[in-house]
């Protein structure tokens, strides 16, 4: 039990680390205060140009597929490889060393599922694509589509793992509330 406490803040630590901010200022820039204000993949597009966007894009989906591959060398189970992905996206959206101000850990868990089962990428592609006909807005029916991986692992790979699979999707949604609900704190259409 000590030894997953510890590789849970382990990857943590590591979610902390955020590239967009980096890079940010080492131009000069605060993304914190620049753009949208946060220091994710889409504002490094934003304010340092589509470049960076890649850049920073690749480096967090990198950050939430390490410890999938750490994860699965080590032996775990599927429900505990997720949890980890679970630490470092929490990392990502609520860094210690960053006043608790993060990306929204979109491209980590996209990393992450990308190695943990790309296959349900695929769903989520094929569901997101589904919810856009419908609804006609591309970050919202993305966002949405994401709901795929709670079904597709908990077939997959068991309750506990669904249950962590639950917990990343809302981690997903929780960050980008902003996506469902206006200013005035009624439903966005």
């Amino acid at each position: 039990m000590i030894q997953l406490i510890s590789f849970f803040i382990f990857w943590y630590l590591v979610g902390g680390i955020l590239p967009a901010l980096y890079i940010g200022k080492r131009l000069g820039l605060d993304l914190r205060v620049e753009g949208s204000g946060n220091p994710g993949a889409r504002n490094a597009g934003r304010v340092l140009g589509k470049s960076m966007f890649f850049v920073v894009l690749f480096l967090d989906t990198i950050k939430g597929a390490l410890p999938i591959i750490v994860s699965r060398a080590l032996g775990f189970s599927p429900a505990i490889v997720l949890l980890m992905l679970f630490a470092v996206m929490l990392g990502h959206c609520f860094p210690l060393l960053h006043r608790f101000r993060g990306g929204k850990g979109a491209a980590s868990l996209l990393g992450g599922m990308i190695v943990f089962q790309p296959l349900i990428l695929l769903l989520i592609l094929i569901f997101s694509g589904l919810l856009y006909s419908w609804i006609r807005q591309k970050t919202k029916a993305a966002l949405l589509g994401l709901s795929a991986i709670i079904p597709a692992i908990f077939i997959g790979y068991g309750q506990w793992a669904g249950i962590v699979a639950f917990c990343l999707f809302a981690l997903v949604i929780y960050t980008h509330r902003s996506y469902f609900i206006n200013e005035q704190g009624r439903q966005s259409v």
